[in-house]
């Protein structure tokens, strides 16, 4: 879905799989196993113990390997712990000049969990 096209607004990729939709439009069982009260953090937190090694970024056109969910919170770890150690506290702006990139995700990532510790 979203690896076929990074160009894909969000609100058109499917969350379900074929066999899922289907059960779900037929019966009207769309029950769900995902856990739906957690927050963007806590989701790639959650995501990254259940399958730390899984692919979670990746550059569009780019033939390095993409970057696992575990590398991603690492990685947005150290971008929180800079952004404390500087004094930046829940409700602080920061701002991101990044181009739309992995390192854009971690990043913003990283301003979240800041806010979070």
């Amino acid at each position: 879905m979203i690896k076929q096209s990074g160009d894909q607004p969000l609100h058109t990729v499917t969350m379900l799989s074929r066999p899922e939709r289907a059960r779900c439009l037929r019966t009207g069982a769309c029950e769900t196993t995902e856990r739906t009260d957690l927050d963007m953090v806590h989701i790639l937190e959650h995501q990254s113990e259940r399958t730390p090694l899984a692919a979670a970024l990746s550059k569009m056109g780019s033939s390095h390997d993409p970057i696992s969910y575990q590398d991603v919170s690492r990685q947005s770890n150290t971008v929180a712990h800079a952004l404390i150690a500087q004094g930046v506290r829940a409700g602080d702006v920061v701002a991101i000049c990044l181009e739309r990139s992995p390192e854009f995700i971690i990043a913003l990532y990283g301003v979240l969990k800041a806010g979070y510790v």
